[in-house]
């Protein structure tokens, strides 16, 4: 009995130890660099601003902050999660904003307090702040990044566990948006902790993996909260019964009834309880939330150098995005693993992982479906993919190690994973740029007309620092593009480098043509007005951020002839 709990000790350990040094990691190395417009001068920078945090952290702060005032009978549930419908005029703490269900920006909003508690910024004039808020991503990944790895490990030994981990790590669009105060690091846990819950508890390891005999009513049950979970993290998580119903139905026929029926009940009843705006009109509400999707304005997606609506991109958008945003390595190892891998394809695992890997691409591809802004709507299937590039690797590592010597096999393993980080290293911290050799890097993405800086996060605290060096006191300069108004103050606001040079940041319609002196471009090349290019060329160019050679933003003083 004792060797028993013994071995399962140690296996447990192998399995868990090593992705969780890597989380453990990945996780100090981001909250290092998360600085991104000057409230941390002396640390490495992160991305800039991006276009959607303001959203995310003021709502997740209200959050987080109404919940503590709720625990203690100041507000009602009502005021917490009521909307201008529901409280009229005067709501003292403001309104829900219910464009998202709460789960992952009540996780923003937690952590931005405990961090602002902790280590709070030495000049921040707002009510919260944005490098605060970022430690929620942080967190989300590394936990993501610690959970990859220990389920690899599980199913296809600590080998595969470890580089999986990795794998994550070294995917540079990932990696960036643990750097950013939104919502994807929190659907990519929950959406992989969704499918991985049942890829476990649903199949078996005794002699082959297959699928269980029978699904226990608990099994169900723990995975409908799991998945509950996730559909209140974010909408993407609707993309997971389909593939997971057609999985199940495959392998247990009509047996597949009823564990389907209680996971996908307690996950809906785990949905509604937690999301209180549900209960103050459960119809409308719902309704509201699921059409939201369908009902709003278009953004404009810039693909092969075409300007397109969201719902009108070419089909193969998200799975040009999905093989040109991840390193060639990786890709290859992942290949390696389908190839390769005995027994592949009938693990019941990695056809689960690869149906929820496919099913989301093939439904952005649908035409009239809204993609926009590179991976960022499906990046939920990297992380599955990174439990293929563990396997593949680790297939690799044995293989090499039949060749040559284990010490060898690891080195050479090492030096390939080693290869994947150059995208990292070069694009930081806008990693959101990155495109890998298939399409010739960033330099190759930019000639083909890809999007090469969607979110704004190439406006760096370096670059804010050129701009004051270059520009006045006091003096304003037109941001372009500008896709909402909140965010253009949200820049100004989150920036003590702008704000101690008291710069006004206007769009280009909110100035007269004399005024239009400096102009602040990031590289969204839909929405870059059409006589803003004109001009450019013509204009002295002040400063600028470059990653392999392309630009991403920069600042321009406009001539004087440009302005009549």
């Amino acid at each position: 009995m004792r060797a028993r709990l013994s071995c399962c000790s140690t296996s447990c350990l192998r399995n868990c130890g090593a992705p969780a040094v890597v989380a453990v990691i990945a996780f100090v190395v981001i909250l290092s660099a998360l600085d991104p417009a000057g409230d941390f001068p002396n640390r490495p920078q992160g991305p800039g601003l991006t276009l959607d945090e303001s959203y995310n952290v003021e709502e997740g702060v209200r959050l987080s902050q109404g919940l503590q005032a709720l625990a203690i009978g100041a507000i009602s549930i009502r005021e917490l999660f009521g909307v201008p419908q529901d409280l009229g005029p005067n709501a003292p703490l403001g309104y829900h904003n219910p464009d998202h269900p709460p789960l992952g920006r009540l996780m923003i909003g937690v952590s931005h307090d405990v961090a602002h508690a902790l280590d709070p910024p030495p000049d921040i004039q707002t009510p919260f702040a944005m490098v605060s808020a970022r430690t929620g991503s942080a967190l989300a990944f590394a936990i993501t990044v610690f959970l990859t790895g220990w389920m690899t490990a599980r199913w296809y030994g600590h080998t595969a566990g470890l580089i999986a981990a990795v794998a994550l790590v070294l995917m540079p669009r990932l990696f960036g948006h643990a750097h950013i105060a939104a919502l994807e690091s929190s659907i990519n846990l929950a959406y992989a902790a969704a499918v991985f819950v049942v890829a476990d508890r649903w199949t078996t390891t005794r002699g082959k993996p297959a699928v269980a005999t029978t699904v226990s009513l608990k099994a169900a049950t723990f995975a409908g909260v799991i998945f509950g979970l996730a559909l209140l993290t974010k909408i993407q998580a609707i993309l997971i019964p389909i593939p997971l119903a057609l999985w199940a139905l495959a392998h247990w026929r009509q047996r597949a009834l009823l564990p389907l029926l209680i996971w996908g009940t307690v996950a809906l009843a785990v949905f509604f309880a937690l999301w209180p705006w549900l209960w103050l009109d459960p119809v409308a509400h719902l309704k509201e939330y699921f059409g939201r999707t369908t009902e709003r304005l278009n953004i404009h997606v810039w693909y092969f150098g075409a300007r397109y609506a969201d719902v009108d991109v070419p089909w193969h958008y998200p799975w040009v995005m999905f093989l040109t945003t991840v390193p060639v390595g990786l890709h290859a190892l992942s290949v390696y693993a389908l190839v390769r891998g005995k027994g592949v394809w009938t693990d019941p695992r990695t056809q689960l992982l690869l149906a929820c890997i496919v099913f989301p691409l093939l439904v952005f591809s649908l035409p009239g479906v809204a993609v926009y802004d590179g991976e960022r709507l499906f990046s939920v299937v990297f992380v599955l993919w990174a439990v293929f590039v563990g396997r593949g690797g680790a297939n690799a590592y044995h293989a090499l190690k039949l060749r040559w010597s284990r010490a060898k096999a690891s080195a050479i393993l090492a030096v390939v994973l080693a290869a994947q980080a150059y995208g990292s290293f070069a694009m930081c911290p806008c990693f959101l740029s990155y495109y890998n050799l298939l399409v010739g890097g960033l330099p190759g993405a930019s000639r083909v007309g890809l999007d090469v800086s969607y979110w704004r996060d190439s406006v760096t605290r370096e670059f804010l620092e050129s701009v004051v060096e270059n520009i006045p006191r006091g003096g304003t300069v037109i941001l372009v593009p500008v896709l909402n108004e909140p965010e253009r103050l949200a820049l100004v606001a989150q920036s003590p480098i702008l704000r101690r040079h008291q710069i006004q940041l206007v769009r280009w319609d909110q100035v007269a043509a004399k005024q239009r002196k400096y102009a602040l471009v990031f590289r969204r090349n839909a929405d870059v007005p059409p006589v803003v290019d004109e001009l450019l060329p013509e204009a002295k160019l002040l400063a600028e951020v470059r990653r392999q050679g392309v630009q991403l933003a920069a600042l321009y003083e406009m001539r004087a002839s440009d302005n009549q």
